[in-house]
């Protein structure tokens, strides 16, 4: 699972960007994904020391967002490959990122379909087959969405998960069944927090 990077680290490395993901590798090599240029450009950089120097790597083929990215996301799969999510703040569609740590280059960029909304999360989880799976949480049409990629494409419409009020702060894993799992806030309940359990690998639907 990735985990944000301290502000000491975001203004060594660059003093622009506006989110960082931090991960290692089972050779325990550190990558990290990073904003950069007003939040436009999505970089990765790389330590060999456990963080105390980083080179950014494939730095020509670093994607470019035409409009100012509001999130970016990182998991890693069994191989150590990165898999990235990147979504401007409004008008264009999420973007998935594939980056290939054996060779340290990026290796596919696709939008995910139906994507393009008002968000205010989301977050990527890989399953034991190497698919990604993603969570948006859709603050403008108070929806949380679920996609994936299982079967090598991502599916033309995503599944509507739950019917929250403002949800934010979402998370997806995949559970010892190889299901994807995810949780939520939904700003406007009394608890706040909500799990949905999806029905299968290549879920269908979810259970609130």
């Amino acid at each position: 699972m990735a985990t944000r990077f301290p502000t000491f680290f975001n203004t060594a490395l660059s003093s622009s960007q506006s989110s960082s993901y931090l991960v290692r590798t089972t050779t325990g090599n550190l990558y990290a994904v990073l904003l950069s240029n007003n939040g436009r450009v999505v970089e990765v950089y790389k330590s060999l020391d456990n963080g105390s120097t980083w080179n950014r790597v494939d730095y020509s083929n670093s994607p470019v967002a035409l409009n100012t990215i509001g999130l970016v996301t990182v998991a890693i799969d069994g191989s150590n490959n990165l898999h990235i999510i990147a979504a401007a703040t409004s008008g264009t569609s999420v973007i998935y990122i594939k980056f290939i740590t054996s060779t340290d280059l990026f290796s596919s960029r696709e939008a995910i379909p139906n994507s393009a909304s008002s968000f205010s999360s989301g977050s990527i989880a890989i399953d034991s087959n190497g698919n990604p799976h993603v969570a948006l949480a859709i603050s403008g049409s108070n929806t949380v969405r679920y996609n994936n990629r299982v079967g090598g494409f991502w599916r033309p419409v995503p599944v509507t998960v739950g019917s929250p009020t403002a949800p934010t702060n979402v998370d997806i894993q995949i559970d010892q069944n190889n299901n994807p799992q995810i949780s939520y806030i939904n700003t406007a309940a009394a608890n706040g927090a909500t799990v949905a359990l999806g029905n299968k690998n290549n879920a269908s639907s979810f259970t609130v």
